[in-house]
């Protein structure tokens, strides 16, 4: 793997600890010293190879690319089950519409995706990776390992 770049973007672990171990193994495996890419604040123990670069995704990110993603998250979800046709058990109960009641996980759920996918480009815009790791918890990345690959070509 020498000459590729390989860069393992970390989702946010309370316990960097739990997975210093898993990044060890991969560092041994590919033979290679990784950018990591980290929301964890405290990550330079990870750099587990003395040429392994920590950089934090708050350093990827500009002021513009938050205005972006907050004006983007918002047009999103703003009223997005006024469109849909009520039916009741389905998208309303006893007349109360279903989407008012989860538009704040909503806007958690799209902050979280569209903020990641931005930290994605921004890592193959700045570092054009051979390879991107993907490493988070409780579905912190979804789908965006499929959306790489297939439109990436990363």
């Amino acid at each position: 793997m020498q000459g590729k770049t390989t860069v393992i973007f970390l989702g946010y672990f309370e316990n960097l600890e739990r997975v210093s171990p898993l990044i060890g193994r991969i560092c041994a495996k590919l033979k290679c010293a990784p950018i990591i890419v980290s929301s964890n604040f405290d990550a330079q123990s990870l750099a587990t190879h003395s040429d392994s670069k920590i950089i934090y995704f708050n350093d990827l990110l500009s002021k513009q690319d938050y205005e972006f993603m907050d004006r983007n998250v918002l047009n999103l979800i703003q009223n997005w089950y006024s469109g849909l046709k009520p039916v009741e058990g389905v998208s309303e109960y006893r007349g109360i519409q279903f989407g008012s009641l989860i538009d704040e996980r909503a806007d958690a759920f799209f902050a979280s995706a569209i903020r990641n996918l931005e930290i994605v480009l921004k890592i193959i815009e700045g570092f054009k990776p051979y390879r991107i790791i993907l490493i988070g918890q409780k579905n912190n990345f979804r789908d965006l390992s499929m959306f790489i690959k297939e439109n990436l070509n990363t």
